[in-house]
């Protein structure tokens, strides 16, 4: 450790962290900033913001891809819980709180 280095173990600590500190740089994502209303500006790159919409549109490259794997002997609770994930309301809000959100199914996944 470094004096005056501010070390956060969580992305809830390091939001805090760079909110207390004007001028911090820090890691975030979209959804924590947008989910918990954070007082944090994501950056552009290039010109370009990086919104759920320029993440879909493949405009904005860097992001980070979040998966639901099961198994053949997936418990029901889960199995409605996949079932609610992929629905339209779901997306709606997963959309809100920064998410690009891609076509659902084994097909849209490459899967087979």
């Amino acid at each position: 450790e470094r004096p005056g280095l501010l070390v956060a173990t969580t992305d809830q600590e390091c939001a805090m962290a760079l909110e207390k500190h004007a001028g911090s740089l820090g890691p975030s994502t979209l959804a924590l900033i947008f989910s918990e209303n954070r007082k944090l500006k994501a950056l552009q790159l290039n010109g370009i913001d990086p919104s759920p919409s320029n993440l879909a549109a493949g405009i904005y490259p860097y992001y980070k891809s979040l998966y639901i794997v099961t198994h053949s002997k997936t418990p029901g609770a889960a199995r409605k819980f996949i079932a609610f994930a992929q629905s339209e309301t779901a997306r709606k809000i997963l959309t809100r709180t920064g998410h690009a959100v891609p076509p659902f199914g084994r097909k849209a996944s490459g899967a087979r």
